[in-house]
């Protein structure tokens, strides 16, 4: 197998756009989905009373390949969201309902955020849908594939990080058909982050912002 890349002080080289905060999901597959803020790559979990506090809305979902997803009921802890979840085929999460963020530093004007994650296998036999806004998921019939949707097309030329479980990372772009290849060369929890822009002006919560923020992970386990 070709040794991958090591990206060496990453973080330090990356534009802001990919070093900040997101949401990303972790399931046992037997009861319990937790959703997480933060930056895995960097061991960062938020907590409450803090920044975990910043999410807002968020909701959980037990989902199926269709499409399908039914809500489950979620409770806020110190340390993350938790749901009661039974042999879920994926768990999809979102937080829709976080105000309108002022990042004219980064020379992004105001921004509202939006927040995905889902948890699912790294391969599956049929095609599934995307849920959410912006989604990732496997591609059918491909091992460590994946397909990056947004509005339910595919998303091509976004750029794509994958943090693996002992931190190493490599970042990636989608392809016209929104596929990447993904390199999965150790055992255990990995997590792909997206992001996209969409610089359509709105209002939300009586606050106006210049672009909406879309921010979407996928969690898949190498065993």
């Amino acid at each position: 197998m070709k040794k991958p890349i090591v990206f060496a002080g990453l973080l330090a080289l990356l534009p802001a756009t990919l070093s900040a905060h997101y949401i990303w999901l972790e399931y046992d597959e037997k009861s319990e989905a937790r959703v997480y803020y933060g930056e895995i790559q960097d061991g960062e979990r938020e907590v409450s009373p803090g920044k975990l506090d910043k999410i807002k809305g968020l909701k959980i979902f037990s989902a199926g390949k269709n499409g399908g997803a039914k809500e489950v009921v979620n409770k806020k802890t110190p340390k993350f969201f938790s749901a009661e979840i039974k042999n879920a085929e994926f768990v999809v999460a979102s937080a829709l309902d976080v105000p309108v963020t002022d990042m004219k530093k980064y020379n992004w004007g105001m921004v509202k955020p939006n927040y995905y994650a889902r948890f699912g296998a790294r391969t599956i036999a049929a095609a599934a849908k995307p849920v959410t806004t912006l989604d990732i998921l496997p591609v059918a019939g491909a091992e460590n594939e994946f397909q990056v949707f947004f509005n339910g097309k595919p998303l091509e030329n976004e750029k794509l990080m994958l943090y693996a479980p002992n931190t190493w990372m490599k970042e990636y772009k989608t392809d016209k058909a929104g596929k990447v290849k993904a390199d999965v060369p150790w055992a255990g929890q990995y997590v792909i982050e997206v992001i996209h822009t969409d610089k359509t002006p709105g209002k939300f919560d009586g606050k106006d912002y210049e672009s909406l923020r879309h921010r979407a992970t996928y969690t898949f386990i190498k065993k």
